[in-house]
């Protein structure tokens, strides 16, 4: 059966868009980019797990030591580094995430074959730190913040992200998809025998080891199987959202469960992406894409907690281009994505996984279950994070913390997003370097006289259990930061004994409007009050 005019006019009402997402943290992961060129490589570790492909709750699936066994023989990537590839497929796959030792199969095999032909597209897309921050920028900035940036030897001092993903990146990136339908099809035609294989497996006790041999004699594929592509695209019927499982029963609906081949389905799926593409330059718009995006904001103070206009919970986020922002996100979110932003402060409440591509001079407080680091310069993370935070790329000059922040529903919201206070990875980072810089200039552990408590401002959620800092300090940070509480509290008695002293009360207030201008808190003092009168 082939494409003809009826089925086409039966898709005039829909649209097919390509997750943006997919890109943000999924496509050009270094792991597969740099290490799976080599298509004999990448074949072998599939052929190798086809035939210990097994079914469970009807799909099909493999064991985490499996695919670590076979990326180890065939790739050369250790434990860390296949597992890094998986928990990147959960983070663009949310329905198929589990805490247990099996993989779905189809779903890796698809993803992974996309990233490697990603590599591609990685080039233009995904520049290196010193294309991302050119040299010939000039700095701005007082001496004191000068000061305060990292002295490491590097050759050229980044200045002015702008990290370039217009409306033509988004059409390149829908255009990589349509290209590459026919060997992602082609990759679902050689599983859907693989599945129909382990299927009479488990249904017999014959050997059938020679039958595993037989090629495919067909190039068919059903509709029911190309389900195992939800991760990938966003879909639409009558102007209104549908999920991509639902978009493919109504194609079953209207014109039966009959396979079409990869040709066939290449044209039908690739005219419907390219004609979305050029409508909307490749952007799926609000409701079909429900991320919340905070972009080209200078600046100001943003904070959002959530309504039932506007939730925030398991929510994706987009922050883009920012210069010089305060942004406070308090609710447990499914993934942030921070891109292009400087001289930012970000505070992100709970979170399921964070992308942070890009950036420079910007100060992450988070917690979350995994954190990705991409061709980021001088920035300071503060963090709570459940797996060993990926730095991948070109990055320099960061500094890692432990989590020094919290507000009344931290943990409610930490429980949601399936983050656990108890285990922080935020000191062992997973390191892929460029090995033209030395690991001292990629990432460094922050002194502990150097940790202060960050105060996040909360409006709404004064009803919270949460009332102290619930992931615990190592004790150097511990006793750093007791240190700190005791001079506040010994310069507040001074202040009390001294009550009615017009000359000390003008001191410290003239030394602290000082500190306020010269740091810049200023501004979002404003900005915060501000705030506080909109809310009354």
């Amino acid at each position: 059966m082939e494409p003809n005019n009826s089925i086409q006019n039966k898709l005039e009402d829909g649209a097919l868009y390509v997750k943006r997402s997919f890109f943000e943290h999924g496509v050009t992961v270094p792991l597969v980019t740099s290490t799976m060129l080599k298509t004999e490589a990448l074949a072998s570790v599939f052929e190798e797990l086809f035939h210990l492909a097994t079914r469970m709750d009807n799909k099909l699936v493999i064991r985490m030591d499996q695919w670590n066994d076979a990326c180890k023989r065939h790739l050369g990537l250790s434990q860390l580094q296949a597992q890094h590839i998986v928990h990147t497929l959960y983070v663009v796959a949310p329905d198929i995430r589990n805490e247990h030792n099996w993989i779905p199969f189809v779903e890796l095999l698809v993803f992974v074959r996309l990233q490697a032909c990603a590599r591609r597209l990685a080039t233009p897309l995904r520049p290196s730190t010193d294309d991302v921050f050119p040299r010939t920028s000039p700095r701005t900035g007082s001496t004191q913040d000068d000061n305060l940036r990292s002295n490491y030897a590097y050759p050229s001092r980044p200045s002015s992200p702008r990290l370039e993903r217009s409306t033509p990146t988004f059409y390149r990136e829908t255009m990589f998809v349509v290209n590459s339908l026919p060997v992602i099809l082609g990759d679902l035609v050689r599983l859907y025998g693989v599945v129909e294989r382990v299927g009479r497996q488990a249904a017999s006790s014959v050997d059938t080891k020679e039958e595993n041999n037989e090629p495919m004699e067909s190039d068919t594929l059903p509709p029911e199987y190309l389900k195992h592509l939800h991760f990938l695209f966003l879909a639409t019927v009558g102007n209104q959202p549908c999920s991509w499982r639902d978009w493919i029963e109504m194609w079953i609906e209207r014109n039966g469960a009959t396979p079409l081949s990869v040709d066939s389905w290449s044209v039908i799926l690739g005219n419907s992406l390219k004609l979305s593409a050029q409508q909307n330059g490749g952007v799926a718009p609000w409701p079909i894409d429900p991320t919340l995006e905070l972009s080209q904001l200078v600046r100001c103070t943003i904070l959002r907690e959530g309504t039932e206009e506007e939730p925030l919970l398991h929510r994706d986020v987009r922050i883009r281009n920012c210069k010089e922002v305060y942004i406070y996100l308090l609710n447990g979110m499914d993934c942030v994505s921070i891109e292009g932003c400087s001289d930012c402060i970000i505070f992100i409440g709970a979170a399921y996984c964070i992308s942070v591509t890009s950036c420079e001079s910007v100060k992450i407080v988070s917690t979350s279950k995994f954190l990705r680091i991409t061709n980021v310069v001088d920035s300071t993370f503060y963090l709570c994070v459940n797996h060993q935070p990926a730095l991948l790329g070109d990055n320099r000059g960061l500094r890692l913390a432990p989590l020094n922040a919290f507000y009344p529903c931290l943990e409610e919201h930490m429980k949601v997003c399936g983050v656990s206070a108890s285990l922080n990875y935020w000191n062992e980072p997973f390191v892929i370097l460029d090995a033209s810089y030395p690991p001292s200039t990629v990432a460094n552990i922050l002194p502990p006289e150097q940790l202060c408590p960050f105060a996040v401002p909360v409006h709404n959620n004064n009803d919270g259990t949460t009332k102290k800092n619930p992931v615990a300090l190592p004790k150097e940070y511990l006793e750093a930061v007791d240190e700190k509480a005791k001079s506040v509290d010994t310069l507040r008695e001074l202040v009390r004994q001294q009550q009615g002293n017009l000359d000390l009360e003008r001191t410290v207030q003239h030394y602290f409007r000082e500190w306020l201008i010269s740091t810049g808190n200023i501004r979002q003092i404003h900005d915060l009050v501000k705030l506080a009168e909109s809310f009354e």
